[in-house]
């Protein structure tokens, strides 16, 4: 890892995956057995909802909060809104591929900088990354793209 760039005391792990652990539960009116459709809760004691709040190192009620409703701002306040599970889940999954992209783009980026040691010609890495890609074409269409440009050593 050293020999890309990476200092030895940077460790990348598994845990985006604890992300998508996240249980969003029913919610039920207060004090009524009737489900409220307008809103979800996590468990309080949700292992994968603390382990990301270390990670991002914020409070997992912070983090429980925002995954759980929304802010929308009016011309004299700010409103929560709850998230019903849908609107919550989309939520969740679009965090986690904000920070899956970020982490993608920085470990490019270090890479690419490692292999760059005052090289009469640079050294570098494609690295196509196809997780969300929609279809069979787009990935073809990727393919088809990037084999020009890559040179096998």
């Amino acid at each position: 890892m050293q020999k890309l760039g990476f200092d030895p005391r940077q460790i990348f792990d598994s845990s985006i995956l604890h992300l998508g652990n996240i249980k969003f539960a029913n919610k039920h009116k207060k004090d009524k057995e009737e489900l409220d459709l307008e809103g979800c809760d996590i468990y309080l004691d949700d292992l994968h909802l603390c382990v990301m709040g270390e990670v991002l190192l914020i409070k997992a009620d912070e983090l429980r909060k925002w995954l759980l409703m929304r802010q929308t701002e009016s011309a004299y306040e700010l409103a929560l809104i709850p998230n019903n599970k849908e609107m919550a889940l989309a939520v969740r999954d679009a965090l986690a591929k904000h920070i899956y992209a970020k982490l993608f783009q920085y470990t490019v980026s270090v890479m690419n900088k490692g292999l760059n040691n005052d090289r009469e010609q640079s050294l570098f890495i494609y690295i196509l990354d196809m997780t969300f890609s929609q279809n069979d074409a787009e990935r073809n269409n990727a393919h088809k793209e990037i084999k020009p440009k890559i040179k096998f050593v």
